[in-house]
């Protein structure tokens, strides 16, 4: 029973995810040096992980590492509700005029939460030593040092 229980969850878990319902973060802007991921919310909570997917794509595009400038709730639309009640067609609101329809609207913005980064400057290798420079080879030319007490044997 728990095995299939264990099945039938991998199998809805599947179902969601093949319909991009977990795809909570995307980009909303790019450009060279970094962009703006957008995620519903800034919380990290199973099943969605908002913050962590946001994460993933601001490494897919500053592989070498990011920093994030500011995050904040952006209204990114709006959606409108109409309400119905009563009936204008019942019997009691017609004779009596009880019960007939009224309705109301609402309107409320849709917000997402929203990440701007950019990337960490990329740092020129410094000038160390290479096996062409004096130091280097000096360094790889060191005598081998033996104990006195213990001589290396000779071969």
């Amino acid at each position: 029973m728990t095995r299939t229980r264990g099945l039938a969850a991998a199998a809805l878990l599947a179902m969601v995810g093949a319909s991009g319902c977990l795809e909570t973060a995307h980009y909303v802007s790019l450009d060279a040096n970094g962009g703006v991921v957008g995620i519903p919310g800034p919380v990290d909570q199973w099943p969605t992980h908002n913050r962590q997917a946001a994460e993933a794509l601001m490494r897919q595009k500053c592989p070498q590492g990011y920093v994030i400038d500011h995050e904040q709730e952006v209204a990114i639309g709006q959606t409108t509700t109409q309400n119905a009640a009563g009936n204008n067609a019942s019997l009691s609101s017609v004779v009596f005029g009880v019960g007939a329809e009224s309705r109301t609207m609402e309107t409320r913005p849709i917000n997402e939460w929203q990440i701007t980064f950019h990337a960490l400057p990329v740092e020129a290798p410094g000038p160390g030593p290479t096996p062409s420079t004096p130091q280097a080879q000096a360094v790889q030319s060191l005598p081998t040092v033996t104990n006195s007490a213990n001589p290396a044997p000779q071969p």
